[in-house]
């Protein structure tokens, strides 16, 4: 009997020991557990602060749709990978919001900020469906917010190049298509917007004379001050090729276009060589090989490949313009951006590549070039030397200086190629030094290009549009860190052109006017606009 009574209370106690077990497992479960998880909860807030800072100081701005949204959710990511231990990228969720603050008074001032919110997945190691403890998978989350405060231009140096518009119809007044008179001149309004933005940024310093006010200007061009360059542009920019002024094109040009025609492409044909011909003469030649010239024939009396290439390139779209958009290669003159394609060689194809450009005098062959005249217009690289900018015409002193104001405006609009030199030219501004100081003084200018234009691209033939889209304006802020691209549309609705709406970040980057007045303060709204990609950052 007592045997009996001994097990009965042996069974008892057993299921006592087993059911006291419960809370004391689940309160080893949760302990060790919650321990690890708060701790991992601290981890995952540190890396949110920090990727909250890092996407505001690197403020991909077109974060808002594409690209620049997953490079932010990239970047986040990377510092929650960093920060918390035993999770992999494939169990981090972030979602990351770009905001703008527009000014409101002193306590609200303009910034932008981005939001960065995160969550991290987790496998328990003490799950059970029998003990008190947490599910399976923890889903942990955190929260950061970052703003940024702009720097504006009196606290940081700028690097501005201005593509600017040199085409004919510069020389007509605003608001009609009559040619300029004293009170009505783009052209004119332009280069004193230019002169008005270039004495508020370029001069030393303003002195007092007995002949009125004097902008006192540095000896020597300085690589760590303000600079500002410009591109005219009308078909094409200039460039001068041993001594002769050529109209140039930084594009790339494509070799698998209507090959049966001729074994010859694009680059086969010297584009100068021909330029004092006539579209005319080219057609017939072309059509009936006894018009030709003798130097244009093969000997079996056959018309040269380059001159059947030529007469295709120039009807096939555009009447009489060589960059004919079924040659353009886009991806590789994308990809090519910074390479002046005039002085600078290429694989494979260094000598053809030069042979893109012609010189404008006796050019006849070609449509939209402007004036034959060497002094129509030529490209200014960075300089802060107003004089070296604006030229002899600004103040008629004797000097030997060529500038803006000696410039003339003819011919065609190609806006695209005004901007692959523009970029170029504000790429190659940066100094070559050594010197962790002076590196860290350039890489802490504020650097921006302005397109200023007057009407769309003329031949209207879809080149910037398609360079934009293969990722022109998203390349030159790769390659140009920091680089913020405004347009401004004279007399012209450019707000509504494609391609400057996808070139830039934020539609509001595009401005049109109709007037001098609005041409002046747009350029310093854009200046200003620039500077929200730069400023101090703050974590909230």
């Amino acid at each position: 009997m007592k045997v009996r009574l001994r097990k009965k209370q042996q069974g008892v106690a057993a299921v006592w020991l087993a059911l006291a077990l419960v809370p004391v497992m689940g309160f080893t479960f949760l302990s060790v557990e919650g321990t690890r998880y708060i701790q991992t909860s601290a981890r995952l807030h540190d890396s949110l602060e920090a990727a909250a800072i890092a996407v505001t100081v690197a403020d991909f701005r077109e974060a808002k749709t594409g690209s620049g949204q997953l490079r932010t959710d990239e970047l986040a990511t990377r510092y929650v990978n960093a920060y918390v231990r035993g999770v992999t990228e494939g169990d981090i969720v972030i979602q990351s919001v770009w905001e703008h603050q527009e000014w409101v008074d002193e306590n609200t001032p303009e910034h932008i900020q981005y939001r960065v919110t995160g969550t991290t997945n987790h496998d328990s190691w003490f799950a059970s469906q029998f003990i008190p403890s947490f599910n399976e998978t923890q889903a942990i989350t955190g929260q950061s917010l970052a703003k940024k405060y702009p720097v504006f231009l009196g606290d940081n140096n700028i690097d501005l190049m201005l593509v600017s518009d040199f085409s004919g119809s510069m020389n007509w007044r605003w608001g009609s298509r009559n040619e300029c008179n004293y009170r009505s001149c783009k052209i004119d309004d332009l280069k004193d917007a230019i002169r008005s933005l270039a004495e508020t940024v370029l001069c030393h310093e303003v002195v007092n004379t007995q002949s009125g006010k004097v902008c006192l200007l540095e000896e020597n061009d300085n690589e760590w001050g303000n600079r500002i360059g410009i591109v005219p542009f009308n078909i094409r920019t200039r460039e001068v090729v041993k001594g002769n002024t050529v109209a140039a094109s930084q594009l790339m040009y494509r070799s698998d276009v209507v090959t049966g025609i001729t074994n010859k492409n694009y680059l086969n044909v010297n584009w100068n060589s021909i330029r004092d011909y006539n579209l005319e003469y080219i057609a017939k030649c072309v059509e009936e090989p006894s018009e030709c010239k003798t130097q244009d024939l093969t000997n079996p009396g056959k018309v040269k490949g380059r001159i059947i290439r030529a007469h295709d390139v120039l009807t096939s779209s555009n009447y009489g313009y060589p960059d004919n958009t079924l040659y353009v290669d886009y991806p590789a003159s994308v990809d090519n951006l910074l390479v002046n394609k005039v002085t600078v060689a290429l694989a494979n194809e260094t000598p053809k590549l030069k042979r893109t450009y012609y010189q404008v005098e006796d050019a006849r062959l070609y449509s939209g070039y402007g004036s034959s005249s060497s002094k129509q217009f030529k490209n200014i690289p960075l300089t802060n030397n107003l004089i070296s900018l604006l030229g002899v015409n600004v103040d008629g002193s004797s000097h030997s200086d060529y500038g803006v104001y000696d410039m003339e405006a003819k011919g065609s609009t190609a806006a695209f190629q005004g901007m692959l030199r523009g970029f170029q030219l504000l790429a190659a501004g940066k100094p070559e030094t050594s010197d962790p100081e002076e590196t860290e003084a350039y890489n802490n200018k504020l650097k921006m290009l302005f397109v200023l234009t007057d009407g769309q691209e003329s031949p209207n033939n879809g080149i910037l549009r398609n360079l934009v889209s293969n990722g022109m304006c998203d390349k030159a802020r790769e390659l140009i860190p920091g680089l913020f691209i405004g347009v401004i549309g004279i007399d012209f609705q450019a707000s509504q052109q494609s391609g400057y709406q996808t070139c830039v970040l934020d539609p509001k980057d595009i401005i049109d006017v109709t007037n001098l007045e609005e041409l002046k303060e747009s350029i310093n709204e854009l200046i200003h606009r620039g500077t929200i990609s730069n400023g101090v950052t703050q974590l909230y």
